[in-house]
């Protein structure tokens, strides 16, 4: 089964109709990416829903059909949602439409509406889910449709004491389909009963004390074996719902620990936010130190012509003032000429007409120089004037100037705003926490715990015990059979010849499972070898209990305490669901939900090389902080489809988009 593409309408954030196509005719890898939030869950959920017509929260509840209809169809009084699934299974085009249309928005009405079409290449198909089924039993999909919460079941396995240990087993049963082993095997005994009721009424026929004495003891232990087998049930009823509510519980407590590490997030966020505010704040100074000088702007021409005016006025009057200066150099040289008997020029001796001569040039020296006096001195104002009117023309600012810096703040806006908006989510969810909780889980799982071990106990005495009862009955039944009635004989020879059947179901059932575990070890050990990190681990092993173990080179088996890492954790669940996925046999695609939460780049880097090997066709629904943009360039690779779910607010709800640089 290859997914070839998608839609939605009217589905959880996905308002109106919307349409995924997986490019390649759905064969390869396809991405879609988005914050939390954002829809990429739904998807998931849109398809099991397609397929089976229910889909579960990660609680293990169903999900009503109103929790499934768009909030915003709803508002509107539309109530109608449905999902297709067109895909190509071994070399057939299918699709599988699955709608609720109704007048009133009921879960009642809704699910009273549900209409399922089928159809392969241009049939029709009458039973369409057991077609589907066929496709994909129910109980196997969750090995083809997975999220985090998943993982972290099977990293459980790796606890000495987990009761988590029971979900490997119940997994490797439901991939062979032990259930309808055990089915057949509870339908013999039934049969078994009924004929044990008949031989007990013959041999209370037969009369005589010591035939009625031998059929009240047989009634006495067959009540006595039904009542202990009835409580055993009620034993292994009660060790199942304990565990699941223990998981429940981890569930939860790993929420409030996620939770508690938001709230170190959000200091980071609101630091980071800080420093934003602080750099709009610092472009505002820049705005407003730009808008305080735009009038110099406005001046800045007049400023020009203006120093292009005290220029030549200055210009003049230093021209005049430096000719004054040197008239006056000439003048005192003439007054110090006088005052000699040489002329200092030429050396020749000053007579009455040469002094004449000296004292007339020093007159109209005098007389130019009086022309010159406007301007005794150079005038320093105009400096202060001119440097004044400079400074308005550097410091005029141009239209670009305004709009880096108007860009600069829209960007920081936008910066905040996102960062905003995470606090928020953040504070949502942080809203009611109680540090005091995961304390008060904690010992609820212990004291759980500590409950299942008891019931556990109980349960082993009561296998005990009821070992005891068939032993007795088997004396009865040997008893029985030397009574030489026909009917009675024949009739314990077909008691005899039912419980073999049941023993042959029972140990077909624990054959199939043993051999069913050695291949999923063997699966899982070599899919661990390709993803691993660390060199020295050889493989997996799943014991008896189906608890699970690391084996290195050496065939040292570790304990966790010794080499506990979260990325190690979560390889090892991948390794086991991988193997599940291959020994189920089945054909489909595998989509993963959140799948890289807790692994570092190393394992990061080995589980990515090792998706195209998982399936044909794998469906990643990531976070950036799990896959970022632009860092995963050898994995994009083999990458043929890369999305991005997009939430626009409440009423327009979420959309599905080209990522960013993909063309």
């Amino acid at each position: 089964m290859i997914i070839k593409r998608l839609k939605i309408h009217n589905f959880g954030p996905f308002h109106n109709t919307h349409e995924i196509i997986l490019a390649n005719d759905g064969n390869g890898i396809h991405v879609i990416r988005g914050s939390n939030g954002q829809g990429k869950t739904s998807i998931q959920r849109a398809v099991l829903w397609c397929l089976y017509g229910q889909v579960y929260d990660r609680k293990g509840d169903e999900i009503p059909p109103t929790s499934l209809l768009n909030r915003t169809a709803f508002s509107d009084d539309i109530f109608d949602f449905f999902v297709g699934i067109y895909f190509n299974h071994d070399g057939q085009e299918w699709s599988i439409i699955r709608k609720m249309a109704s007048a009133k928005g009921s879960n009642k009405k809704l699910s009273s509406s549900m209409r399922l079409q089928v159809r392969r290449d241009d049939d029709n198909l009458e039973n369409g889910q057991n077609e589907i089924l066929r496709l994909i039993p129910q109980d196997v999909s969750r090995f083809f449709f997975f999220d985090g919460e998943m993982l972290r079941d099977y990293e459980e396995l790796l606890e000495e004491s987990s009761p988590s240990m029971l979900i490997l087993r119940d997994s490797i049963e439901q991939i062979l389909g032990i259930p309808l082993l055990k089915t057949a095997r509870d339908d013999v005994q039934e049969v078994k009963k009924k004929m044990e009721a008949e031989r007990s009424r013959l041999v209370r026929k037969l009369g005589g004390k010591e035939y009625d004495q031998l059929a009240n003891e047989l009634q006495e232990i067959t009540d006595n074996i039904e009542t202990s087998l009835t409580r055993k049930k009620e034993y292994e009823s009660q060790i199942k719902e304990m565990e699941k509510s223990i998981q429940d519980e981890k569930r939860k407590l790993n929420d409030i620990r996620n939770v508690q590490s938001l709230a170190n997030d959000r200091e980071k966020i609101e630091l980071k936010i800080s420093g934003l505010e602080s750099k709009k704040e610092n472009e505002y100074g820049k705005l407003n130190d730009l808008t305080s000088r735009l009038y110099k702007t406005i001046l800045a021409p007049i400023a020009g012509n203006l120093i292009h005016g005290l220029e030549q006025q200055h210009r003049k009057k230093m021209e005049k003032y430096d000719k004054k200066k040197g008239l006056e150099a000439i003048a005192r040289e003439l007054r110090e000429g006088l005052e000699g008997t040489k002329c200092k020029t030429c050396g020749s001796v000053l007579d009455e007409v040469r002094r004449k001569g000296l004292f007339d040039r020093i007159k109209e020296i005098e007389i130019e120089m009086e022309e010159l006096t406007e301007i005794p001195e150079p005038n320093l104002e105009y400096q202060n004037d001119a440097d004044r009117l400079k400074k308005i023309v550097k410091e005029a600012v141009d239209r670009e100037s305004f709009k880096r810096i108007e860009v600069t703040i829209l960007e920081l806006e936008h910066d905040i705003a996102a960062q905003r908006a995470k606090e928020r989510e953040i504070s949502e969810k942080l809203r009611g926490a109680d540090t005091e909780e995961p304390r008060r889980i904690e010992s609820l799982i212990q004291r759980s715990k500590q409950e299942v071990g008891r019931v556990q106990g109980l349960l082993e005495k009561e296998e005990e015990a009821l070992q005891v009862l068939y032993e007795t009955k088997s004396n009865l039944d040997q008893r029985l059979n030397a009574i030489p009635k026909m009917e009675l004989q024949n009739l314990t020879h077909m008691i005899s010849e039912t419980s073999k059947i049941a023993g042959v179901f029972e140990r077909a059932i624990t054959q199939y499972r043993d051999e069913k575990r050695s291949e999923v070890e063997i699966e899982a050990s070599r899919i661990f070898k390709e993803i691993r990190c660390k060199e020295s681990f050889a493989g997996l092993k799943i014991n008896d209990r189906y608890g699970l173990s690391i084996i290195t080179d050496s065939g040292l088996i570790l304990d966790k305490a010794e080499w506990r890492s979260a990325g190690e954790e979560q390889i090892i669940a991948y390794s086991l669901i991988g193997a599940l996925n291959r020994c189920a046999k089945i054909k489909a695609p595998v989509f993963m939900d959140t799948p890289f939460g807790r692994l570092d780049l190393a394992h990061g880097r080995n589980v990515l090389a090792f998706l195209p090997n998982l399936s044909e066709q794998v469906v990643l629904l990531v976070t950036d902080r799990e896959l970022r943009l632009g860092e995963e360039s050898a994995f994009m690779e083999s990458v043929v489809t890369d999305l991005t779910v997009q939430h626009r607010g409440e009423k327009e709800g979420s959309f599905i988009v080209q990522t960013r640089g993909v063309v």
